[in-house]
């Protein structure tokens, strides 16, 4: 990666790299040091998380309508729709009602889905 971005220099030196490759902190922080390149370390969950809750209404991920906020671990699906009907209630359900959807992921805290891929089994909320 640091010789990517040594590259970069040459290249395209005002050009800002977006790393989503692991370890993504102690890569950032090599490139950080060694070059001179702007860059920036992001995660792949929001794809990830919303893709799993997508197959879990049987739903393909590319048909549905996804707005999130925040970044890496600290994102929120705040707009998951197909058509344009929001599925947060069929989800919410589903959560209540599946222990398997359940004790994969997502907890109730609040009204949106977090994307953590973080497994939180038998810890209700």
């Amino acid at each position: 990666m640091v010789a990517i971005a040594r590259d970069m220099e040459g290249l395209c030196p005002n050009a800002i790299m977006l790393n989503y490759t692991n370890p993504m902190a102690m890569l950032c922080h090599a490139m950080q040091r060694e070059t001179t390149i702007v860059l920036t370390g992001l995660r792949h969950s929001v794809q990830g998380t919303s893709a799993m809750m997508a197959n879990w209404l049987w739903y393909k991920p590319e048909s549905i309508d996804c707005e999130c906020a925040g970044v890496n671990h600290m994102a929120w699906i705040t707009k998951f729709e197909r058509n344009g009907r929001d599925l947060y209630p069929r989800l919410r359900k589903l959560v209540a009602t599946d222990k398997a959807v359940y004790e994969h992921e997502v907890g109730t805290r609040s009204s949106w889905i977090d994307t953590r891929a973080v497994k939180r089994a038998g810890r209700r909320t």
